[in-house]
């Protein structure tokens, strides 16, 4: 979304100084502006430069036109555009800029321009713009603010404490945030000390306060001085400001701003600095671009800088351009330790979870939130985006907050000599050291950093290196230093696997004479030869995510099997040594499922069988072979229920438990109990048995819970539980037993994240696991109408899956569920009427949707794309008011891809693709209607409407029944209209079937209410439905929206705002308009009128922010300002 600008007009008929002031060019000191117009050349009285004065003084003000007949007129605006406050079209500007009143061109309404143009806020796409007025010379005001630029003392024509203003004598722009807490009599004696310093110049404020040029009088010297706003520091938080003082006092280097004093004056506490004498980095930068040595030298000076307050103890937190001073001389100075930290434990003040920090400067654990784990190591990455911004001109992490604190988390920067050919490859190689996202790969100090710039400035080789195609192929390693030992055990198996090797042709040559005098040992050797390969193989099932190394990973399967084939053929010693050959068979079998050859594995697996069964026949001790024979069966029934054969392997898993008999709470009968219903679940489901694949998978989770339960037991117990308690809350989701799913999947979630991926043990499989946890528990809330809840979830769920991306990066798998995430965020947060933050989540999705189809071999990921696009056309709709087109681009766009996609897929994703391409259809009706556009409107909902009757004919699910009656209530719309009442009733009557069988299933009630209400016949049967519902889902924000609602529709004022308050409580991360808008109504209707308008501006400022186009809730807003007659 662009910048929407916005004009603001304000007029006083208070003549305007004739002699405004001027800045010199050369030292910037104000001079007095020239009478005379025809001179042309003006004397600065501070640096004695001559210059030519400006044509005008309305020169100095940008868009302003300044006029000597008594009319002021200020217009700042970022863009051109005046808008009609009736119809909403583009208005061409008055060419005469005295003319305030408009006829618009397009519904010929007339309106005010000061009048409109007063009541209009500058916008911005980040964080709100100020108000701009021009401010006149006081006349006759109590009170006045002064400018901080000519020291002239102003009055304001608003009461808003955020509005920038015009000084009438300088026509300076200038900030009253802080002016007006130094408001000053309109004698104009104004306060200008601060304890025994004298204040001379404002020279800048931020968020927490403002810092002034002083003159210190007890030792006559400049100093800046530091005050906090009014009511900016509480009384109770003014020893962690001197506690700051403090820290920041410590550290004496030429280069950081050294602290003088710390103090309080009556109500005002202060800091007292050195005064610099030049302008910030980031402006010193504007006009300048540094070559690639003189950048490394100016970065080396700031890491010295850092070096020093590092070994103090104090840790900036905020570095950033706007933090370092460069005086006249080109020298750097750091400053504002604002957000500093002290290691001791006595001075440390940390918020668990607070992101601290400006952020496109913060370090990633700054950005997640991670406050206490932001160390030196922290402002070293802040330090590399400023040397990557020396370097490229840009900064290597761009966006708005969320954004950008995704990218800061997730994404890496480009390489800056992509971007700068200039850029040598080693002082590359050290800015990207310096923005690992972990900060154990960034230099580990400022001390190491001085030392690898100064070998890099005197020409010797650095020590830091690039990363190459086997660094980015591991990289994930460097992440997590716990997993890279596992890498380092892919060398040591090999090695391992070397000596192996010429082990067995040892023991091939001895193995008889090591059988007849030892046994035993044979059988020793034998399990230590297995267990080597064992974790080769481990290696191999770990190397499955890393796409780039699948030709490396099949060749040690390969040799992995090789092994295992030479240990089972060799049956020369007893009948253990016999029965571990059979159960190594079993390893080789997996090995060949692993490399994805099937009808391999099976043959393997019909050779262990059989020697198993032929041992289990020949008598003697049986031991664990029946143990190993029923391992082996299941694993047999797995491999032919994915081949298609469902009924010989129901028949052999049935068997295998058959045959445990009374013996399964022994544990290894327990796991292979567990494992074996949990197969015959899978089979139940592919076969659509829900009901007995729940009762299987709640007999898996039996067996597995009293594995984990067991003192030590193996986390592969623990993770076997997390998934059976998470697969049967999918069977019941499916079974729409959504209360029963929801303990499921928290116990679920609970486990895996206290007991399986835990910080120094993350497996990749275990951590998707806990993400799909996450996102199945986000969708059974949904259906909860347990928003809240859901919001969270989801989260959870994008979280999880940003961890698991950042641990391998470059497996697609892993980046196509976040973007899927990403995207069902946004489809979640438009439900709630947050459509600006449901566009930053789904065009966020799309991105990295988009950038997975252009580096794929297939149309893998098209069908997520298209509905990406669908969703984000749909947000638009709700964002953009004036401009359609590119809404209807999108939606066309997506409709044209599922078309595609339709005509070429096989039968089993027929139904999902016509459900999408008419949601497609059905979302261009929508936008045609807006458009007014009512043919094609009708059309494309009759399109919607036959593809959505298509798919319900052969799926009669809640989710396709609820589209059709979407579509149907749609089409009544379209047909009332068009004065067609007949077709209408029919479309609304189909709806109401719909609806009621839906509802019968304890499905979309919400919705049915809402169709019950439409008519006033029906509407206390609505209300009985929506109170209910309220009454089964107490949790349900929208639920007490709808009940609002329809006692609204009643008029029945006093219990709508107490379902209204109600909603309230629930709303927790929802940014309602509807809810403030509703309030607004049932409060003006009870005679609450100052409530009301609280309610109403406060609505209408989410609506603007949130959904500024939304039809009904634009319906809301202007039914909210006025009552209805016969209130009760």
């Amino acid at each position: 979304m662009g910048t929407i600008g916005r004009i603001l007009l304000s007029v006083t008929d208070q003549p305007m100084t004739n002699s405004p002031n001027i800045r010199c060019p050369e030292c910037d000191s104000l001079v007095a502006a020239p009478d005379d117009e025809t001179i042309v050349e003006v004397t600065c009285t501070n640096c004695q430069a001559e210059f030519e004065p400006p044509k005008a003084a309305a020169q100095t003000i940008g868009n302003t036109d300044v006029q000597q007949d008594g009319l002021a007129t200020a217009v700042m605006y970022e863009n051109p555009e005046l808008i009609c406050p009736h119809c909403h079209a583009e208005v061409d500007r008055p060419t005469d800029v005295t003319e305030t009143t408009m006829t618009c061109g397009s519904c010929s309404g007339s309106f005010d321009l000061i009048a409109m143009t007063e009541e209009t806020i500058i916008q911005d796409d980040v964080a709100p713009s100020s108000d701009v007025e021009l401010a006149t010379t006081p006349m006759e005001s109590d009170t006045a603010v002064r400018c901080p630029h000519c020291h002239t003392a102003v009055e304001t024509n608003s009461e808003e404490t955020l509005i920038e203003v015009i000084c009438a004598s300088c026509h300076e722009r200038f900030d009253v945030i802080s002016a007006i807490e130094d408001a000053i009599p309109a004698d104009g004696n104004a306060v200008t000390r601060v304890a025994h310093f004298e204040l001379i110049q404002k020279l800048g404020q931020g968020s927490f306060g403002s810092v002034w040029k002083a003159r210190d009088t007890n030792l006559d010297r400049l100093v800046a001085i530091k005050r906090p706003h009014r009511g900016a520091l509480e009384e109770n938080n003014v020893e962690s400001f001197f506690r700051e003082a403090r820290a920041a006092a410590q550290i004496k280097h030429s280069n950081i701003v050294a602290i003088f004093e710390v103090g309080r004056d009556d109500q005002t506490v202060y800091i007292a600095s050195d005064f610099i004498d030049g302008e910030p980095l980031n402006h010193w930068l504007q006009d300048r671009r540094l070559t690639a040595r003189e950048a490394a030298g100016l970065c080396r000076i700031l890491a010295a800088a850092m070096q020093v307050a590092h070994e103090a103890g104090v840790v900036h937190r905020d570095l950033k351009p706007g933090n370092i001073m460069m005086d006249r001389d080109g020298e750097p100075h750091i400053m504002d330790f604002g957000l500093a930290k002290r290691e001791a434990a006595d001075v440390t003040v940390t918020v668990e979870g607070r992101i601290i920090g400006t952020p496109a400067y913060m370090s990633p654990e700054q950005a997640m939130g991670q406050g206490y784990r932001a160390d030196a190591r922290s402002d070293l990455f802040s330090l590399g985006i400023i040397l990557y911004e020396f370097l490229t001109g840009i900064r290597p992490f761009q966006g708005e907050s969320q954004i950008l604190l995704m990218q800061l988390c997730t994404e890496e920067p480009r390489d800056p000599t992509h971007l700068n050919n200039h850029v040598s490859r080693d002082l590359s190689t050290i800015c990207l050291k310096l923005l690992e996202k972990e900060p154990t790969a960034r230099y580990q100090s400022a001390e190491e950093l001085v030392a690898e710039l100064d070998r890099f400035l005197g020409g010797h080789p650095i020590l830091a290196r690039p990363i190459g195609l086997a660094g980015r192929t591991w990289r994930w390693c460097k992440r997590k230093p716990a997993i890279a030992s596992l890498i380092l055990g892919i060398t040591l198996s090999l090695i391992v696997g070397t000596i192996v090797s010429s082990l067995f042709a040892v023991s091939e040559r001895n193995q008889r004479k090591i059988a007849q005098a030892n046994q035993q040992r044979a059988q020793h050797r034998f399990e230590q030869a297995v267990e080597v390969v064992d974790r080769l193989v481990q290696v191999c099932e770990h190397l499955a995510f890393y796409p780039g190394v699948q030709d490396d990973r099949a060749e040690l399967l390969k040799l992995a099997g090789s092994y295992y084939q030479e240990l089972a053929d060799d049956e020369s010693g007893g009948r253990k040594l016999r029965v571990n050959s059979a159960r190594t068979l079993l390893k080789l079998a997996g090995v060949f499922e692993q490399l994805g050859d099937s009808g391999k594995s099976l043959d393997v697996f019909r050779d262990s069988e059989s020697r198993l069964q032929a041992l289990q026949q020949s008598g003697g001790n049986q031991g664990d072979l029946s143990d190993v024979l029923a391992d082996c069966r299941i694993r047999i029934a797995g491999l032919l229920a994915r081949s298609g054969d469902a009924d010989q392997a129901r028949t052999l898993l049935e068997s295998v438990i058959k045959s445990f008999g009374d013996r399964p709470d022994e544990s290894v009968d327990s796991e292979l109990a567990a494992r074996a219903s949990y197969t015959l679940a899978e089979i139940e489901i592919e076969q659509g048995s829900l009901d007995n694949a729940a009762t299987r998978l709640d007999t898996a989770s039996d067996h597995y819970r009293r594995l984990a339960e067991q003192p030590g037991a193996s986390i592969n117990f623990v993770f076997g539980l997390a998934t059976s308690l998470s697969r049967h809350a999918e069977v019941l989701a499916d079974l729409e037993k959504f209360s029963d799913a929801v303990p499921q999947l928290k116990e679920a979630e609970m486990l895996l994240t206290d007991h399986v991926v835990t910080s120094d043990n993350v497996d990749p499989r275990h951590a998707k696991q806990l993400a799909v946890t996450r996102s199945q528990l986000s969708g059974v809330l949904q259906a909860l109408n347990r928003e809240t809840e859901a919001v969270k979830a989801l989260e959870a769920t994008i979280i999880s899956l940003e961890a698991l991306v950042q641990l391998v990066p470059d497996v697609e798998e892993f980046r196509h569920d976040h973007a899927r995430a990403l995207v069902n965020m946004g489809h979640l947060r438009h439900q709630l009427e947050d459509s600006s933050t449901a566009e930053l989540y789904i065009e966020k999705g799309r991105d990295i949707l988009v950038r997975l189809h252009e580096s794929a071999d297939s149309d893998l990921y098209v069908s997520d794309i298209a509905a990406a696009q669908l969703a984000v056309g749909l947000v638009k709709l709700d964002l953009e008011s004036d401009d359609l087109k590119l809404a209807g681009d999108l939606l066309a766009g997506a409709t044209n891809l599922f078309d595609q996609l339709l005509a070429e897929a096989p039968a089993g994703r027929q139904p999902d693709l016509a459900t999408n391409l008419a949601e497609a259809y059905l979302a261009q009706s929508i936008l045609k209607q807006r458009m007014e556009q009512f043919e094609e409107a009708v059309a494309l909902a009759g399109q919607a409407r036959e593809l959505f009757g298509q798919v319900v004919e052969g799926d009669r699910s809640s989710a396709r029944l609820d589209a059709l009656a979407r579509c149907h209530l749609h089409q009544a719309q379209l047909h009332e209209i068009a004065k067609a009442p007949a077709e209408a009733r029919t479309s609304l009557e189909q709806a109401l079937k719909l609806r009621t069988e839906l509802a019968e299933r304890g499905r979309y009630r919400r919705a049915f209410a809402l169709l019950l209400a439409r008519s006033e016949s029906t509407r206390t049967r609505a209300i009985e439905v929506a109170r209910q519902l309220t009454l089964d889902q107490p949790a349900s924000f929208r639920g007490w929206i709808t009940l609002a609602t329809m006692q609204i529709q009643s008029e029945l004022w006093s219990a709508a705002h107490e379902t209204l308050q109600e909603a309230d409580k629930r709303a927790t991360g929802i940014p309602s308009a509807r809810l403030h808008l509703l309030k607004a109504i049932a409060l003006r209707n009870l005679g609450k009128s100052e409530q009301a308008d609280a309610s109403l501006a406060t609505g209408r400022e989410l609506l603007l922010k949130h959904a500024p186009s939304r039809a009904e809730l634009l319906e809301l807003a202007a039914r909210a300002g006025k009552p209805v007659s016969g209130s009760r």
